[in-house]
């Protein structure tokens, strides 16, 4: 527990329109989005870096761990925080998630003079642990539905992950053929325009990557294609 155990709650909240969008998406009402929110808010609060979902220093909470906290299923889960990326409320880095703004809303001025010194230390010791530990590239069970890619794919299609294991699959392929959001939008623009089928991010697989690597939508020559040219 932190030294500070309270934090900012506006009241501008229950008229927000965000909340009503989310309830519609994932299925519940406003007032159990809005708890959902409320308890997210508390666990970084209480987090040793506040605004964050941390654990320890060095744990984070995962995918299950949020489960667990909000009593929801894994998928309802992943939808809830899904929704909250695309409304920007949540976002996810390295496989922690950060609440978008904390630091706008809740005021250093309410800190004691104790938790401004520790919430410096936590900094330092983060920054040395972010120098000398790089995050492994299958540390991803969060950022498989709320990495750069799939949040991309749900706004532009405005599909929601299910199949997740072929989801993971299709955003974990692009991302290593380094497909970026543009790619996937013009392969997505593509199909749509020849009247084919977006079921899921497999859907787009080889277009993107074809994308990719030819941009412009130019044909590459062959051997054949150099004849008389040399």
């Amino acid at each position: 527990m932190t030294s500070l155990p309270w934090f900012r709650f506006y009241s501008e909240a229950i008229g927000d329109i965000k909340f009503s969008k989310i309830a519609r998406t994932c299925g519940m009402s406003k007032p159990e989005v809005m708890g959902a929110w409320l308890m997210i808010l508390c666990a970084a609060s209480d987090s040793p870096e506040r605004g964050s979902l941390y654990v320890t220093l060095q744990e984070r909470y995962t995918i299950d761990d949020v489960t667990e906290l909000l009593g929801f299923t894994k998928r309802k889960t992943q939808k809830f925080i899904l929704s909250l990326v695309k409304m920007d409320m949540l976002k996810c880095k390295y496989g922690v998630f950060y609440i978008v703004n904390w630091d706008k809303r809740q005021y250093a001025s309410d800190n004691s003079g104790d938790r401004v010194r520790k919430h410096r230390e936590i900094k330092k010791m983060k920054q040395v642990s972010n120098v000398t530990v790089t995050p492994s590239d299958t540390d991803t069970d969060t950022d498989i539905y709320t990495g750069e890619i799939s949040t991309a794919f749900t706004k532009e299609t405005n599909i929601t992950p299910y199949k997740l294991d072929q989801w993971d699959e299709a955003t974990q392929t692009m991302t290593r053929a380094g497909v970026t959001c543009e790619n996937m939008k013009s392969a997505i623009k593509k199909l749509n325009d020849s009247n084919m089928s977006i079921t899921g991010p497999w859907s787009i697989v080889k277009t993107a990557i074809a994308e990719h690597a030819n941009p412009n939508g130019r044909k590459k020559r062959g051997m054949r294609g150099m004849e008389g040219l040399v």
